[in-house]
């Protein structure tokens, strides 16, 4: 079974009833709705059908649910050439309300003939969807390039596209971060990045927003960061700017930028005493930026 990953989807009870019922449950990747298409397609279907008829307000579309779901239902398939509820029972949906009819067949003979005509069902259902998903395929794959194939250990750039920073513009943001490593490989088209614990997101993320980071750098170019330095016993590195500050759960913070490393870490008050010019600089600049209180 193929959802997104909802709390409703990765909790507790619902992991323990899918196994109960032997139930595989398959998890898409972050930002990437594709995975899960036909659900989303079949979404898209029902909100028109309702934006058409609700209220100024929008207050009763709970009463039209039940008629877009019979529509829905009732309506062929451009794929299958069939309705989804002629593909669940082998008939269309009724609307009557008429006495049923009640057949003359003993319920053996009834019963083989439901059992032949749902396998024929099946039977044609599978081969029309084998020649949509063809269709489908090659017209995608027109203006497609194979994905790329990374390995552990690889650096690749992930993108800042469904990435929530605390930067003020998301325009002027940065559009890729990173380098991270590959950790794990999901399948082909999904991977699990080694992130810092800082990023409070989904590590496995689509091909689709990866992008390889070079490996061939010039002489020079990559430079290892350097070693701490020892102040008064103590290991220290020097801190090259402060970028921002937050009071998080009643413990201050700054998130600092130490010289000679690409990553910015959130790090404790304690962390930049001996830093008081740069600490000034920052809240001079910043003066609506949380400041540290006197406990």
């Amino acid at each position: 079974m193929v959802s997104d990953r909802g709390t409703q989807f990765v909790g507790e009870f619902w992991r323990s009833l899918c196994n109960r019922l032997e139930i595989s449950p398959k998890f898409s990747t972050a930002f990437h709705p594709q995975t899960d298409g036909q659900t989303e397609r079949i979404n898209a279907v029902m909100e028109q059908y309702l934006r058409s008829y609700v209220s100024y307000q929008q207050d009763d579309w709970v009463r039209w649910l039940p008629m877009a779901e019979f529509a829905t239902n009732n309506h062929a398939s451009e794929t299958t050439r069939i309705s989804p509820f002629y593909a669940n029972s082998g008939r269309n949906p009724r609307m009557t309300f008429g006495p049923l009819e009640h057949g003359r067949t003993i319920a053996e003979d009834q019963a083989n003939s439901i059992a032949r005509k749902m396998k024929d069902i099946l039977d044609f259902l599978k081969d029309e969807l084998f020649r949509a998903q063809r269709i489908q395929e090659e017209s995608a794959n027109i203006r497609r390039t194979p994905a790329p194939h990374y390995r552990v250990g690889d650096k690749v750039f992930l993108s800042t596209h469904h990435v929530l920073t605390k930067r003020p513009s998301k325009k002027l943001d940065w559009k890729r971060i990173g380098p991270y490593a590959i950790k794990r490989i999901v399948n082909p088209y999904a991977y699990e990045l080694e992130l810092p614990r800082s990023m409070k997101v989904h590590p496995v993320f689509h091909v689709s927003l990866l992008s390889s980071a070079a490996n061939d750098a010039l002489p020079g170019q990559q430079q290892l960061p350097p070693p701490p330095v020892e102040v008064e016993g103590q290991e220290e590195w020097e801190v090259e700017d402060i970028l921002d500050s937050r009071d998080r759960w009643g413990r201050f913070e700054y998130l600092v930028k130490y010289a000679g490393y690409y990553e910015a870490s959130w790090q404790p008050l304690s962390d930049v005493e001996h830093s008081p010019d740069i600490v000034k600089r920052f809240h001079k600049r910043y003066p609506w930026k949380p400041k540290p209180t006197r406990r």
